[in-house]
């Protein structure tokens, strides 16, 4: 009806052109049907981008029953906004950083609930929680297990099982790229179409827009198989519990050297 068509949202963006209601005759082999149709532009000559657009698209157009009503469209369509609107903002992380959490989704028995719970906690304290026990993934390109920790995930409210992996990565021009993994678990996800939806969110959304260049970074998966310790939160090097509540002090962060922390036996956690 005219309301619903007033409340679907048409959209000029960098890169996407969203149309509503425009007039066409679309020609097929057995004849040419003319009638109001919506119109997904990428307006940008860029393979990767062309990727990105279809693959996207490819995941909306599994979930249209035609006919479909405008908002159901509108919501629809909203996820190919919202992730080129990621395509322009600041990066939140690292590649090798977005790199060791995709790795420990991989290497996982579940990738199913490892991607359900990735980034799951609203306040981001950490990489990945369910209920009480949240993990949180540290990454180096050094040799040493250094690692910067937030006075909040250091003490975090209540008394949470928080557990610590420290993943050394190597670079390596042949290696497995940042969407080379991102990838390998997409295709290991199925149908799932809601948990597709979240890792290809939460992957540009964390590269923002360095996502052309952070995306290609490749580092060693066997060098990081062979290096990746796993430790209890209350047993790394931090920070006196005092310290979080400083008056007239916030973002208190702090280097962690975990070669000063006793390692959890790997096989506990390798699955």
């Amino acid at each position: 009806n005219s309301e619903e068509e007033e409340n679907i949202r048409s959209y000029n963006l960098q890169n996407l052109k969203i149309e509503h209601q425009q007039f066409c005759n679309v020609h097929f082999e057995n004849g040419v049907v003319s009638g109001n149709f919506s119109i997904v532009s990428l307006t940008k000559d860029d393979e990767d981008l062309r990727l990105l657009f279809f693959d996207t698209l490819d995941l909306i157009l599994k979930k249209i029953s035609v006919p479909i009503k405008s908002n159901a469209l509108d919501k629809l369509l909203d996820q190919l906004v919202q992730l080129f609107t990621f395509l322009k903002k600041k990066p939140i992380k690292t590649a090798s950083g977005l790199w060791a959490e995709l790795y420990l989704i991989y290497q996982s028995k579940d990738k199913y609930k490892s991607v359900k719970y990735w980034h799951k906690n609203p306040d981001k304290l950490y990489d990945f929680s369910l209920e009480n026990n949240h993990i949180e993934i540290k990454s180096t390109l050094s040799d040493r297990r250094k690692h910067f920790f937030s006075i909040y995930q250091a003490y975090p409210n209540g008394e949470p099982e928080v557990l610590i992996v420290s993943v050394l990565l190597n670079r390596k021009e042949d290696g497995v790229s940042v969407i080379d993994l991102k990838n390998k678990i997409k295709s290991l996800l199925g149908d799932e179409v809601q948990l597709i939806k979240k890792l290809d969110r939460t992957f540009y959304d964390t590269l923002g827009d360095s996502w052309k260049e952070s995306s290609k970074e490749a580092f060693d998966i066997k060098y990081a198989k062979e290096n990746m310790a796993f430790f209890n939160l209350r047993d790394i090097p931090k920070l006196d519990a005092e310290q979080k509540d400083i008056r007239g002090i916030s973002e208190i962060s702090f280097r962690s050297d975990l070669s000063y922390a006793e390692k959890i036996n790997n096989s506990e956690y390798k699955n």
